[in-house]
């Protein structure tokens, strides 16, 4: 009788670099620094511009439907130029992305 002949290997999809403890940290850092600006822009635009435009979001008189209606709207509006700018996706792709290894 024959053998079945053995599966063949998992395909290796990514093939890590070795660890190096200096760009670990230094991509660590990187993703702190890029969370702590979108948190901070965030708390900016929510707590001091957007009441600062619409009465109806000041911290007395939260929460409010209307300062939930202000922010449905805001919402709508960035969809709105999403979907006419197409900045996030495009119908077409320009350039491919090159793909290497970061050293």
């Amino acid at each position: 009788a024959r053998r079945p002949a053995p599966p063949p290997p998992p395909r290796q999809y990514f093939r890590a670099p070795r660890f190096e403890l200096s760009k670990f940290c230094r991509s660590l850092g990187a993703i702190l620094c890029g969370l702590a600006v979108w948190v901070g822009l965030w708390d900016l635009i929510d707590y001091d511009i957007i009441p600062a435009l619409f009465d109806a979001c000041h911290d007395d008189r939260l929460p409010s439907l209307g300062c939930l209606l202000v922010k449905l709207v805001l919402g709508i509006l960035g969809a709105g130029g999403l979907f006419a700018t197409r900045s996030l996706y495009g119908d077409t792709q320009v350039k491919s992305a090159q793909f290497s290894r970061f050293e």
